[in-house]
This record gives structure tokens, sequence and C-alpha cells, in this order.
């Protein structure tokens, strides 16, 4: 039997925990289509199932343990070709990636980790204003037309520089240089590029017609460049996916909870449309 490590990475409100419930429920489902099933699940699904009650209850999907990582670890079959496999993804905090930039380190155990990935489903999260390329853009334009100092608001005092102002694109491209450097033997590294809230990209006028790609592209360049330019360390898909399916208050959550839980999930190719929030995974451990 084979087995595949799958990294979920992310910064902090990426996305990742919400998936894995979801993906939980879509797992476990009977009435589900899906490219994969569950054989057998090892250790406790304690936690899987308190974060699937959560997303099945239009509730927001906290993690048990907001500083640490759960091991999910899933004996699952490939239904289009029969074959088995050990599917390891460990849930990391935010917090965890967020450190390797701040402070430059990571622990024993997410080193070993590293050793023995074998793919990465990474989330972006569109609405992260630090994601915004134009935050920076913005300040230039200010001081250029006016030769103004960046000042913070409603005070005459000057903004020191902070780690947390750095854009969250600079973020994920260090920590993929970082594991670059840590397992070079392993490369091209499978990359899947998980753009979360999709619902909400959609439903912005401005981006209403884009795919993941041209979403990327156009908002995240600095990271889409790396991506594009290491296209020998970097074998990559990119997916655009909503697992709460959209927002949970007002009259969208009424719309919501008209349907079955699996079809408020929405899962954006670059052509095609889907339910079937298992395709990033499949990608990822083919």
């Amino acid at each position: 039997m084979s087995e595949k490590n799958i990294l979920f990475a992310g910064l902090p409100s990426s996305g990742k925990t919400t998936f894995i419930a979801a993906f939980w429920h879509f797992l476990t489902d009977s009435t589900s289509e899906n490219l994969i099933s569950l054989n057998s699940l090892a250790g406790d699904n304690g936690y899987l199932n308190g974060i699937c009650r959560q997303w099945l209850n239009f509730n927001p999907v906290t993690r048990t343990n907001p500083n640490g990582e759960e091991i999910v670890a899933m004996n699952i079959k490939n239904n289009q070709n029969g074959q088995n496999a050990i599917l390891k993804i460990p849930d990391y905090s935010g917090e965890v990636f967020r450190n390797i930039f701040d402070l430059r380190e990571w622990s024993t155990l997410f080193d070993t980790l590293i050793d023995e990935t074998d793919g990465i489903v990474l989330f972006v999260n569109p609405t992260e204003k630090m994601n915004r390329p134009q935050f920076i853009t913005i300040e230039n334009e200010i001081l250029g037309l006016f030769g103004e100092e960046l000042y913070a608001k409603n005070t005459g005092d000057k903004k020191s520089w902070n780690v947390a102002f750095v854009p969250h694109q600079v973020k994920l491209v260090d920590i993929l240089q970082f594991i670059e450097y840590k397992k070079p033997k392993k490369l091209p590294l499978k990359i899947t590029i998980v753009i979360s809230a999709w619902d909400l990209v959609i439903n912005n006028n401005h981006t209403k017609n884009y795919s993941p790609v041209r979403f990327l592209s156009t908002y995240l360049p600095l990271l889409f460049q790396f991506l594009v330019c290491n296209e020998d360390k970097y074998k990559v898909e990119y997916f655009g996916v909503s697992a709460q399916g959209g927002n949970y208050d007002g009259i969208e959550a009424n719309e919501l909870m008209r349907k079955k839980p699996e079809q408020r999930i929405l899962v954006r190719e670059e052509d095609s449309i889907t339910n079937n929030i298992a395709k990033p995974i499949f990608w990822a451990m083919e």
C-alpha cells in the first residue's frame, strides 16, 4: 500500500480547517459521488466530527487546539483506479506558518513532517487585506504625490515597521523557499493552490468571471510569478473553493439551509465547476 503525505499549509484564517470539515462530511456521506472513498481512519475521529458538526450547523469552524496541530491519517481508496493509499493530512495552525517567516524557525516535529511531504495544499484567503498589492502601491503614490511619510491613522506618530505589515504573498513565497531548501531530493513538489471563500470572488463585480489562475496572477502576482518561474521545482494546479458555500448571515444563510450540505460546496477549477471538495486533494496525491 502506498503512502501519500499531503501538507495543508496557509497563514491564519486562510480556510484550512473549514476545508477539512467539509471534506470529512463529503468523504463519509454515502450519497456523495466522490473521487476518493474512506476505508478506515487511524486514530480518534473526535476532532474531525467536532469541526464537521460546526460546519453542518452553519457555525464558523474553529480549531480545538489553535496553537498546535492535528494529524489526520486516512486509509483511502482511489475510486478511479482502485488503488489504496494512506493519506496523512497534518492540519497545522496558521500561527505555525506565520512563525516560519516572523521567527525564522520551525519545530523538530514540523521538520520531520517536511521530510515526509509528497504534496502541499496551500490556502490563500482572498479577503485578507495583507494579500493586496495595492496596499504598498497606494502608500507609495501618496509619498510621491505629496511627499508625506507614512503616519498612523488619526495620530501624528510615524508608523514603525512591523513584521505584521509584510504582505502575505511575501510570507507564502518565503515558506515555499524554506520547504524547497529542506527537501530538494523530492522536487518537483506538487502544490495545489486553494483560493478560499470563492463565493466572495464570484459575487464581486470585478472578479466574478475570474478563473483561479487569473485571480492569483492579478491579486497575488508575486506568489504567482514565483510558481511560474520555478516550474522545475513545483508542479502546480489552481482551485477556487468555497467550503462554506456563502455567508452564514441574512438571506444568503436561508438559501444555504435549503440545500443539502454537500451542495453548499463550490469547487472551481480552470474550466469546470463542481461540488466535489476532494478534487484539490486528489490532484495533490496523484
